[in-house]
């Protein structure tokens, strides 16, 4: 059975997908992208001034209280999201849970890279202390 365009579209219509940190402009293009491929965008942010609560790709925009955790929990439960796409500021909220959350992250990987990956020092110490003499020649020099 040969498969559609549509039937594609129809498929992603079924698979909610979470954006956090709408106040970030690199994830308007990540709002509009999803939502242009027919994804339905629940696009949060800690204020209504957010641009990306503003696209129209977004199909539901919703503030979310300080107390993230807690309330992404039920957010996700309650509407059944498929996929969050994760912002460092993401990460930082989850870390004590990273491993129950990355299940909802495309192409997570493990803990130890994630928040190793987020620190310049993290991953300079990382390429000196490597095997790999690659990594290590492709560091900047540094007293």
């Amino acid at each position: 059975m040969e498969r559609t365009r549509t039937d594609f579209v129809g498929q992603r219509q079924q698979k909610p997908v979470l954006v956090p940190t709408a106040e970030a402009l690199g994830v308007i293009g990540v709002i509009r992208s999803l939502g242009r491929a027919g994804y339905p965008i629940h696009a949060c942010a800690p204020a209504s001034t957010a641009l990306g609560l503003h696209s129209r790709y977004a199909a539901r925009a919703v503030i979310h209280p300080p107390d993230f955790l807690g309330w992404l929990q039920a957010y996700v439960r309650d509407h059944s999201i498929q996929a969050i796409i994760p912002s460092e500021s993401f990460y930082l909220a989850v870390r004590s849970e990273y491993d129950a959350w990355s299940q909802l992250i495309p192409d997570a990987v493990s803990a130890d890279v994630v928040y190793r990956s987020l620190s310049k020092c993290s991953i300079a110490t990382h390429f000196a202390s490597a095997a790999d003499d690659r990594l290590r020649q492709h560091l900047p020099l540094s007293i």
